[in-house]
């Protein structure tokens, strides 16, 4: 969950798996810091589907697939994760799909209750 020119704050408390986790949202950019928002909550879900956006296949990440339009771009540069907890595989911070819009269409999933798909950009 990354706002534009914003940032998410840490969970506010340890979880058990499964547990709700709960957080509180300002967005930062040179003008200063808003206010926090309410609290709110999220539970940790099982991935259903993980697109490398822009790169190639890199377990348990598909190659990017399913996209209108964009254009894909790919550093070899080292990118620093030690603050994100169980991250991907580097190759997937190295690449990115970006235009001014584009969508991705998410074939064979099986139907039922709504699921949150997450997109990660840079904050």
């Amino acid at each position: 969950m990354t706002a534009a020119h914003g940032r998410m704050a840490s969970p506010r408390r340890a979880s058990q798996p499964a547990a709700p986790n709960f957080y509180e949202v300002a967005a930062v950019n040179a003008a200063g810091t808003t206010a926090h928002s309410t609290e709110v909550s999220a539970k940790t879900l099982s991935p259903v589907l993980q697109i490398d956006a822009g790169g190639g296949a890199v377990g348990p990440f598909i190659a990017d697939a399913g996209f209108n339009t964009g254009n894909a771009f790919s550093s070899s540069a080292a990118i620093d994760v030690s603050g994100v907890n169980a991250p991907a595989p580097q190759a997937v911070y190295q690449a990115v799909r970006w235009a001014p819009t584009f969508y991705y269409s998410l074939l064979n999933l099986t139907p039922g209750p709504p699921t949150w798909c997450g997109c990660t950009s840079p904050s």
